[in-house]
């Protein structure tokens, strides 16, 4: 990484810090998709983030976090599962369902009593997620539609009403992540995304997954 590369992702992380701070909403690459972020405590910048997207706020928001010390601060009862899974796949295109913490706000959670939360494999967005800590991220786009890829379509379709929009200096995977859900005796994958049923098997060989009639 040169000088050059470093000085643009200096002044890029004190734009997202700032933007975040200040209850604004940025774009912000990740390790798999870009994604939509806003500071997960400040409720006013979330239900801007349902709105802007036009999701349902029947869908709980995924959290990224960038370690497991700070997943461990937001969810509870966290079952040896997730630990296995932790161990083999963060960071990286893993998203874990958890039970949480009492101080998470219903509106990021849709009222359930269960946190997606992942720690994604990504230097600038870890690096953001260190001095900003967790933030509530969903995929760059209208609920339903593809998602975006680049700065200049996250700005076609958005415009102002993203108050920044990081470019991405590292390459992903253009997939969206894997989820299990872990709360349950047997986890369960919810989706298969950039990990397959048999990646994760082969670390947790009680994973089942939703059969399709």
């Amino acid at each position: 990484m040169g000088l050059n590369w470093m000085s643009m992702a200096i002044a890029n992380l004190q734009n997202s810090i700032q933007n975040l701070e200040s209850g604004r909403l940025i774009a912000i690459p990740t390790d798999t998709v870009y994604g939509i972020a806003a500071f997960l405590y400040d409720e006013t910048a979330i239900s801007r983030l349902y709105d802007l997207k036009k999701r349902s706020r029947n869908k709980a928001l995924p959290v990224l976090v960038d370690s497991i010390d700070t997943c461990l601060s937001l969810v509870q009862n966290v079952p040896q599962s997730a630990y296995r899974l932790w161990d083999a796949f963060w960071p990286g295109p893993l998203t874990l369902i958890l039970e949480k913490q009492t101080h998470i706000s219903d509106l990021v959670t849709a009222g359930q009593s269960t946190l997606a939360v992942r720690m994604p494999n990504h230097f600038f967005c870890l690096e953001l997620l260190k001095r900003v800590g967790p933030l509530a991220v969903t995929s760059a786009n209208i609920s339903g539609e593809q998602s975006l890829n680049t700065v200049a379509e996250i700005e076609a379709i958005f415009g102002m009403s993203l108050a920044f929009s990081v470019p991405n200096e590292e390459p992903f995977l253009g997939v969206s992540s894997s989820i299990v859900d872990v709360t349950r005796p047997n986890p369960l994958l919810l989706r298969e995304g950039s990990l397959s049923f048999d990646q994760l098997r082969a670390v947790l060989p009680t994973l089942t997954q939703i059969s399709i009639a």
